[in-house]
């Protein structure tokens, strides 16, 4: 997921430092053997081919219950996707990259720009969910992967249960409490009320165009929702250390970080917080 704008050039040095990041994240499940040979697999019987959208939300909501997630708001989705063998790195990038796909070792892997709203990051993650679990049949690849994401994120009886089956239009201060309680963008929601055919196309589009004139296409309002940090990577690297199967050196070299950093943030008041529920 990138602007037609990227360079190659700032392609080829993303690619470079998904490749050390994906060396060193092999090193640390290398020190646990039961750790590196987790890997990703579908669940059994899941039918993934999606020749129309109604298949794309059929097979959202058959994943949820698949993973035995049920239909309420996510929490931490990075950290979802860890616990099923997917790899998922946040990266210092070029602004006109948002998202990647690939696979490594036979393992899934996403990457994402380090810095952007958590609301507009989990939407990345799920849209290259969506690559990976589905077999598009004639439709558009990427509609199909947007479509995805919104029904991963906001199942379709969540969707009516929230919003109603049919209404004339959306109260934006409605929208921003949706956003906290999913952490799903306002502008997803309104697309998500449009594809469900909640409003109607004319309604979606006024509340665009509103959102435009009161610039909150680039921020939108109120308090932003903080980025998913996955730290499975950085979990196996502080029992490696306990466990004395590395250095303190040696564990700062696997996170990417010097030995005075590695030892700040193994300080107490340097631990990261805890973060606010979703649905909170």
């Amino acid at each position: 997921r990138k602007k037609k704008s990227l360079s190659r050039k700032a392609e080829l040095s993303l690619l470079a430092r998904v490749q050390d990041w994906l060396e060193r994240y092999r090193a640390v499940e290398d020190l646990f053997p039961e750790e590196a040979g987790r890997k990703f697999s579908l669940p059994e019987g899941l039918e993934r081919r999606v020749s129309s959208f109604e298949d794309v939300e059929r097979l959202a909501i058959a994943l949820r219950e698949a993973w035995d997630i049920g239909l309420d708001p996510l929490g931490n989705l990075a950290e979802l996707l860890e616990e099923k063998g997917i790899k998922v790195g946040v990266l210092e990038a070029d602004d006109r990259f948002d998202a990647l796909m690939l696979m490594a070792d036979g393992s899934p892997v996403v990457v994402v720009r380090r810095g952007i709203p958590g609301d507009r990051e989990r939407f990345s993650i799920a849209h290259e969910l969506g690559h990976l679990v589905m077999e598009v049949d004639g439709l558009d690849e990427e509609k199909a992967a947007n479509r995805f994401a919104g029904a991963f994120l906001i199942p379709m009886p969540a969707a009516y249960m929230e919003l109603g089956k049919k209404r004339s239009r959306l109260d934006f201060k409605e929208l921003l409490l949706l956003k906290y309680k999913y952490g799903v963008s306002m502008a997803a929601w309104v697309l998500r009320a449009r594809d469900l055919e909640i409003i109607s196309e004319g309604a979606a589009r006024g509340l665009f165009s509103e959102m435009k004139r009161n610039g909150w296409w680039a921020e939108e309002p109120g308090v932003q929702i903080p980025q998913e940090v996955p730290r499975r990577m950085e979990r196996l690297v502080a029992r490696a250390v306990t466990e004395n199967l590395i250095t303190v050196s040696a564990a700062a070299e696997l996170l990417g970080v010097s030995p005075l950093e590695f030892r700040d943030s193994w300080k107490l008041e340097a631990l990261p917080r805890v973060p606010e529920p979703v649905r909170g």
